[in-house]
């Protein structure tokens, strides 16, 4: 609903916030967070959140890897309906130590829109499987913060 006080008003915008608490050691689309924190108008299932209500969206993923050999690098992909709306990498040059990756993007989305994260690792100039740690190292948010 709307309301407030002093008159500046407020809008309830679905939110969601979901993470990985599982071990999990393959890259695909989309990534599934297994543990949701909050997802106030139910649209995510599988790896895919279904736009409940057109608007803007600012979607955040945060995804953390090990490499398992030097020069190992991640990607985080946003997909909206399946085609690529924005992507990170990170190169980690230390077999061993964690890396993190952050894709974050404002997506004006229509009425059930879908928006899912994918996420590759892999040797330099390859495309491979690699570990991902799971709890908070792993997280997306999707808010609608307008219309």
């Amino acid at each position: 609903g709307t309301g407030g006080t002093g008159g500046t008003g407020t809008t309830n915008f679905p939110q969601l916030s979901v993470y990985r608490s599982a071990a999990y050691n393959t890259g695909v689309n989309p990534f599934v967070f297994d543990t949701g924190i909050e997802d106030t108008a139910s649209g995510y299932s599988a790896g895919t959140y279904t736009i409940p209500v057109a608007g803007h969206y600012l979607v955040t993923a945060v995804l953390t890897f090990v490499p398992s050999t030097p020069s190992e690098y991640g990607i985080a992909t946003i997909y909206l309906n399946g085609t690529a709306v924005a992507v990170a990498d990170a190169l980690m040059t230390v077999q061993g130590d964690q890396q993190s990756v952050t894709v974050t993007k404002v997506i004006k989305c229509a009425l059930s829109d879908t928006i899912k994260m994918g996420f590759v690792t892999g040797g330099v100039g390859s495309v491979a499987t690699g570990f991902l740690v799971g709890l908070p190292n792993c997280f997306m948010t999707i808010s609608q913060i307008g219309t």
